[in-house]
């Protein structure tokens, strides 16, 4: 992708199409792979006969389309023009000035993961703009090291828990070992992003292990699996460090979880917690219903 600060002013007042009134913006410029041509990626996603002349919404964030955001949730969206997913994003597109702002991110991830994939610290961060589903019979492995970034109250999925907070939601395999899950903002925040969600199709062998999980929803939702949750950090969840219903008898072992509204809660579920540490949070472990 190429991006420009385009200003109506000197050279570019001339541009048909556009006048000094609608101040501007930032024209995405879509690099097709061989890079001998470019495609203008439109802010308002319509071609509306301006294939020649161009007008106001062409530019993001646009004077009516009004959109900050260019991700692969998004439309427009940055896929491929063979449609597989870039990972590149750029949201919080400012209005348009002489000096405009934005984040981008060259390895943002959220939809499916439909096959075996592999994260790795060398490739970190990776930035996560709306809710990852990896489906029954994938495994998702994340190697020691790697850092995962949820965009802070962001989910270009509109799906899960939450539609507007990214979540990890694993109806296959997950293995995380000694991984951080964070939010994108610096500071003690809780709730910027939703949980790492076990759906109750996960696999038993699937696991979270010496991961420091801070500033979401809850840390770790378990509904229904037997999993292995062990030795991790988990601080500033707005709901619970750890969060277990649906029969789950997870294997919970040696976390330390603080500074959060509940240690551990518990609704029909279950498990085997041990040598677990619970700090600085209003309430220690919390049951209901037929939880034992």
């Amino acid at each position: 992708f190429l991006i420009e600060n385009k200003r109506f002013q000197d050279y570019s007042r001339f541009l048909p199409g556009y006048n000094l009134s609608h101040g501007g913006g930032l024209l995405i410029w879509h690099v097709r792979d061989s890079g001998s041509t470019v495609y203008l990626e439109r802010a308002d996603n319509v071609t509306d006969g301006d294939y020649y002349n161009g007008e106001p919404n062409d530019l993001f964030p646009g004077p009516t389309a009004n959109n900050h955001n260019f991700n692969t949730g998004t439309s427009p969206n940055s896929n491929r023009l063979d449609g597989t997913v870039s990972h590149f994003a750029t949201n919080n597109i400012s209005e348009p000035a002489s000096t405009m702002t934005a984040d981008f991110y060259i390895n943002s991830w959220s939809g499916t993961i439909s096959s075996n994939t592999t994260w790795t610290s060398a490739n970190s961060p990776y930035s996560i703009g709306g809710d990852i589903s990896v489906v029954s019979g994938a495994t998702l492995t994340i190697f020691p090291g790697t850092i995962i970034k949820f965009l802070a109250n962001s989910d270009d999925q509109s799906s899960g828990i939450s539609n507007n907070k990214a979540e990890l939601i694993v109806y296959g395999t997950l293995k995380a070992d000694n991984v951080t899950f964070e939010s994108t903002r610096k500071g003690p925040y809780s709730g910027d992003w939703g949980e790492i969600y076990f759906k109750n199709t996960a696999s038993s062998n699937s696991y979270v292990r010496n991961c420091t999980i801070t500033n979401g929803w809850s840390g770790i939702y378990i509904d229904g699996v037997d999993i292995d949750i062990s030795t991790n950090e988990i601080s500033n969840m707005t709901v619970a460090g750890i969060y277990t219903t649906g029969d789950a008898v997870p294997t919970v072992n040696d976390n330390y979880i603080h500074n959060s509204a509940v240690g551990v809660y518990s609704y029909n579920g279950s498990g085997y917690f041990r040598h677990n540490t619970i700090d600085s949070v209003t309430t220690g472990v919390e049951t209901w219903g037929t939880s034992h």
